[in-house]
C-alpha cells in the first residue's frame, strides 16, 4: 500500500490551477484513485484545518486578478504622435474592460456556489474511507516545539513563524507509532512548498535536518518525498493510475509533469548562466528578496519606529490609570470645606493651560472629571494591540495605534515576483489611516539583470540586478505619526508629576 501525506497547498492547487481556474475534475479524479483502494491518504489535522481555511482565500485570490487586470488595463496608455494602423488604445482599453467586467461580475454571481460545492468537495476527500486522519497529540507537539527551540527545517528560516510544517514533518517521522505500516508499504511525502522542505540547491531533495531525521528513525526506506502532484500521478504513481484507467482523466497532470521538467532543465541552465557572472538564480530570487527585506534599513527603521510605540502604549498605560483611578479617587476623597481651596491651586496650576481650568465651585470638580474621563479614554489601549513585532516579514500587514488611539494600518502588495532575466518588478507598500485611505505610499523596485552571450561564447550585453527601497515617505510619515504620539506622552507625564508633586498624591 501506497500511503500519501499530502501538504496544504498540494490539496490546494487541486481546486485552482496555476491558470486560476477553478475546477472540480482534478479532486473528482483523486477521489476515483481513491476509491481503487491501492493508495491511502494521510491526513494531519493541521492540513484539513488549514486547507478548510484558505479555500476561500483562493477563490478571493481569483476575483482580485481579475480586478488587479482591469487596472493594469486602465494604465495603458497611447504613445503621442506615433500612430499604429489597425490599433486604437482607447478601443483596446474599452473591449478589453468590458470582457474582463463581464467575468468579474459572473465569478461574483458564482462566487458562494463555487464555495460551497468546493468545500463538500473536499470533505469527500478528508472524510474517504481510504482517508486516515491523524489528530494533533502531546508528543508531536512536544516534537515540534523541541523542533522549533533548535531550529531544525522548517524552523531552519529566520524570523519565520512554520509551526504547521513542523506539525506535518513530525508526524512524518512519528507515522509508524500513529499508523500500521507491513514491510512493503511506503509513504510519500508530497509538496510544493520546497523553501521550507527542500535542501536549498536540490528542490527534489529534502532538507538535512529532515533528511537526518529519517535515517535516524530508520525510515530511510518508507519515505520518498515529490515536490509537484503531476509527478506524484505520473511517476510515484503510475501503476495505481493505469490500473485504475485514470490516466485520460490525469492527462493534463501527466502533460503538464513533462513540461515542468523541461521549464525546469531550462531554468537550471539560465540560473548557470546567471551566477557564473554574479547574478542570483532566478529559482532563488525569491528567498533572497524576502532574506533582503529582513534586513533592509526600512524594516530597520519601521522596527525602531515600533519599539517607540511599544514604549508609549506602556507608559499609557500608566496615564490611563492615574486619570482612571488615581486622581479620581483622589479627588474624591476631598473633604467639602477643602473643595474651593483645592480648585483655587489646581487653576494656578494650570494658568498656561486652559485645557484644565475650571470654575472654583462644585461645578468645577464636575468639569475635572469629565477632563479626566476625557484623558482616560485617549490612553485607554486596553482592547487594542499594543505588541508590535520586533522583526517583520514581507506581506505583512500591521495595525497600529498613535495619538488619541488614531488607527493605522502598514500594508505591502501580495508578493508576486515575475524573476524574468532583464524584468523589473514593483511592490507597493502603504501606510494607511482608520478609513483605510492611504496616507503614504512606498515602492520596492526590483532588476532582476540578465546576461547574454555572443555566438562565440563571450558576454555580450549585461545588466546587473538590484533591489531598491523607495520607502522615505512611509518611514518619514510613520516618525511623524510616533513623534506626535511621544509629544502627548511627555506632555501629560508632565502634568502627572506636577500634579504627584503639588497635592501629595
Amino acid at each position: 500500500m501506497k500511503y500519501l501525506l499530502m501538504d496544504t497547498n498540494i490539496f490546494l492547487d487541486m481546486i485552482i490551477d496555476r491558470k486560476n481556474n477553478v475546477s472540480k475534475e482534478l479532486v473528482n479524479t483523486f477521489i476515483k484513485l481513491l476509491d481503487f483502494n491501492q493508495v491511502k491518504l494521510i491526513i494531519p489535522s493541521i492540513v484539513a484545518y488549514e486547507t478548510n481555511k484558505h479555500i476561500e482565500e483562493q477563490l478571493l485570490e481569483v476575483d482580485k486578478r481579475i480586478r488587479n487586470a482591469i487596472k493594469a488595463i486602465d494604465e495603458v496608455y497611447g504613445i503621442n504622435g506615433y500612430t499604429i494602423e489597425g490599433l486604437e488604445v482607447k478601443d483596446y482599453k474599452n473591449n478589453s474592460k468590458n470582457q474582463l467586467n463581464i467575468l468579474k461580475e459572473r465569478y461574483k454571481t458564482s462566487h458562494p456556489q463555487y464555495l460551497s460545492e468546493i468545500q463538500s468537495l473536499v470533505q469527500k476527500i478528508f472524510k474517504h474511507p481510504n482517508s486516515i486522519t491523524i489528530e494533533d497529540n502531546a508528543i508531536l507537539n512536544a516534537a515540534c516545539l523541541q523542533r522549533r527551540i533548535y531550529k531544525k527545517a522548517p524552523f531552519h528560516i529566520e524570523k519565520k513563524e512554520s509551526f504547521a510544517d513542523g506539525l506535518i514533518i513530525e508526524t512524518l517521522l512519528h507515522i509508524e507509532d500513529l499508523i500500521s505500516l507491513s514491510d512493503e508499504d511506503s509513504v510519500i511525502f508530497v509538496t510544493g512548498n520546497t523553501s521550507d522542505f527542500s535542501d536549498g540547491t536540490q528542490k527534489d531533495t529534502l532538507h538535512a535536518d529532515i533528511q537526518k531525521d529519517i535515517t535516524t528513525k530508520k525510515l530511510e526506506d518508507k519515505i520518498k518525498y515529490v515536490n509537484q502532484f503531476g509527478k506524484l500521478v505520473s511517476i510515484d504513481l503510475k501503476v495505481e493510475v493505469n490500473e485504475a484507467h485514470l490516466n485520460e482523466e490525469f492527462e493534463k497532470e501527466l502533460r503538464e509533469n513533462e513540461e515542468q521538467e523541461r521549464l525546469q532543465l531550462d531554468a537550471e541552465i539560465e540560473d548557470y548562466e546567471r551566477e557564473s557572472v554574479g547574478l542570483s538564480s532566478l529559482s532563488g530570487f525569491e528567498d533572497n528578496f524576502l532574506d533582503n527585506f529582513r534586513e533592509s534599513t526600512f524594516v530597520e527603521n519601521v522596527v525602531g519606529l515600533f519599539e517607540r510605540l511599544n514604549k508609549c502604549y506602556r507608559e499609557a498605560e500608566e496615564l490611563n490609570y492615574f486619570y482612571s483611578e488615581e486622581l479620581p479617587d483622589f479627588i474624591s476623597a476631598i473633604e467639602i470645606d477643602s473643595i474651593k481651596d483645592f480648585l483655587d491651586k489646581w487653576n494656578t496650576l494650570f494658568l498656561e493651560n486652559k485645557e484644565f481650568l475650571t470654575e472654583s465651585n462644585i461645578n468645577g470638580i464636575l468639569n475635572i472629571f469629565e477632563s479626566l474621563q476625557i484623558k482616560s479614554y485617549m490612553y485607554d489601549f486596553s482592547e487594542c494591540i499594543t505588541t508590535l513585532p520586533d522583526c517583520i516579514d514581507y506581506g505583512d500587514t500591521i495595525t497600529f495605534y498613535g495619538k488619541n488611539r488614531k488607527k493605522y494600518s502598514l500594508k505591502m502588495d501580495e508578493l508576486y515576483l515575475s524573476c524574468d532575466n532583464g524584468e523589473t518588478d514593483q511592490l507597493d507598500i502603504t501606510l494607511l489611516n482608520c478609513k483605510g485611505e492611504p496616507l503614504e505610499m512606498g515602492h520596492i523596485n526590483i532588476t532582476y539583470g540578465f546576461v547574454e552571450y555572443d555566438d562565440d561564447g563571450n558576454i555580450g550585453d549585461a545588466c546587473d540586478e538590484d533591489i531598491e527601497y523607495l520607502t522615505t515617505r512611509i518611514t518619514s510619515a510613520l516618525e511623524d505619526i510616533v513623534s506626535e504620539f511621544e509629544e502627548s506622552i511627555e506632555f501629560d507625564k508632565a502634568i502627572l508629576k506636577q500634579l504627584q508633586t503639588e497635592f501629595e498624591i
